[in-house]
């Protein structure tokens, strides 16, 4: 609902501030969405989008990060054209980038909703059907996996929440 939070996370899987970290945020109160990865304590690269993220409509965000390291963001289908951060290096079509992989570690504080980082926003908005998948997938197959139609955005549609009043995300 509110992509322009201070750096709302959607999701931020880590060790701490910063270590080791996977997140896909909004980028401070810009309305960008960003994805990075932290190598350790420092490292970090990343990707933004350079149109603001499209609030209050129901939007399918997809992020894909194969072993080849290109990072790309979706929404709805159509690959973001992006920019580069930390030393990323950005493809031709703008439209992804190379990012370092992520280090191979257990990571012990896994948010959805929120980031590691305690000055950032919670997420205000709603999601369902979150995946997270550990084999290379195409396009095409996130797409048949998914719900064409958007869910009704309602509590008794199991819908997640996620406000900046609540804490966190709650499952109704």
């Amino acid at each position: 609902e509110d992509p322009t939070l201070n750096a709302s996370g959607v999701l931020d899987f880590g060790n701490g501030v910063p270590s080791d970290n996977i997140a896909v945020m909004f980028a401070g109160t810009s309305g960008t969405m960003r994805y990075e990865v932290y190598r350790g304590t420092s490292g970090r690269q990343l990707i933004e989008t350079s149109k603001v993220f499209p609030a209050k409509s129901w939007t399918r965000v997809t992020v894909t990060h194969t072993t080849a390291k290109q990072a790309t963001i979706y929404w709805s289908g159509a690959a973001q054209t992006v920019v580069a951060y930390g030393g990323a290096s950005l493809s031709a079509d703008k439209k992804s980038a190379t990012v370092q992989l992520p280090k191979e570690v257990t990571r012990k504080y896994n948010y959805i909703g929120k980031s590691n980082w305690a000055s950032d926003a919670l997420f205000k908005g709603k999601m369902t059907n979150l995946r997270i998948w550990n084999k290379a997938v195409t396009l095409a197959q996130i797409t048949a996996s998914t719900t064409l139609v958007p869910p009704a955005f309602s509590a008794a549609a199991g819908v997640d929440e996620c406000s900046t009043g609540n804490g966190g995300c709650t499952h109704n």
